[in-house]
């Protein structure tokens, strides 16, 4: 049994191709595909955001969460990790 997506209609509009598929959020779903044991996110018409994780959060402010490999970091929608500068006052 695959997971695909419907519009509101109830057409089809992401064919039914992955193991595991969440509903999307701010335009974006995180899915596992083809018996991997990693999350992948996609678009609204089904094309990958570069790169296979762990974990990965639900898009927000323009970002992903993700582990890997006991590292956490951030990507953009294109998969390019993001440095996040976190200023303190002292």
């Amino acid at each position: 049994e695959k997971w695909g997506y419907i519009n509101n209609k109830g057409e089809c509009v992401i064919e039914p191709k992955f193991d595991f598929g969440n509903p999307f959020i701010n335009g974006y779903a995180i899915v596992t595909w083809q018996g991997e044991f990693k999350f992948r996110a996609i678009d609204r018409h089904g094309k990958f955001v570069p790169g296979r994780y762990f974990e990965i959060s639900n898009y927000s402010d323009g970002l992903f969460y993700v582990r890997n490999n006991n590292t956490d970091y951030y990507i953009d929608n294109k998969g390019n990790k993001v440095v996040i500068l976190i200023l303190r006052m002292v």
